[in-house]
Parts: C-alpha cells; sequence; structure tokens
C-alpha cells in the first residue's frame, strides 16, 4: 500500500477501508487519524507500506 494513495484517499473512503480493517468507534475521526489507524493495522499484520519524500543532506553530513 502506498501513503501517497491514502492521501488522495476521500474521507469516506478511508473510514470504510479503517472499518473493514477492524477499527472501531472512528466515525468522527480526521481524516490524518484515518490514515494513521489504516497504517497501523497493515504495519500489525506485516504490510508493506510504501512512503516517499526528501531527504536533505546538511553540510555536516546530517540529514
Amino acid at each position: 500500500m502506498k501513503l501517497s494513495e491514502l492521501k488522495k484517499s476521500s474521507p469516506e473512503e478511508l473510514l470504510e477501508l479503517a472499518q473493514s480493517l477492524g477499527a472501531e468507534n472512528i466515525s468522527r475521526a480526521k481524516k490524518q487519524t484515518l490514515i494513521f489507524i489504516i497504517l497501523k493495522a497493515k504495519a500489525a499484520n506485516n504490510e508493506e507500506v510504501i512512503g516517499d519524500g526528501t531527504l536533505d543532506i546538511l553540510q555536516d553530513g546530517y540529514g
């Protein structure tokens, strides 16, 4: 599952997916909370979650 796909999904789609994964009492949850719940459930089932982004490396070598 790609994190970018979850971010593009509507709150209704996320709610449905979270409920299908067994989440309870989430009818009033915010979109970001629903994404976190879904990612947590996927990780608990040892499913792959793919994220993307940018890493800036500073002059002292840290990023």
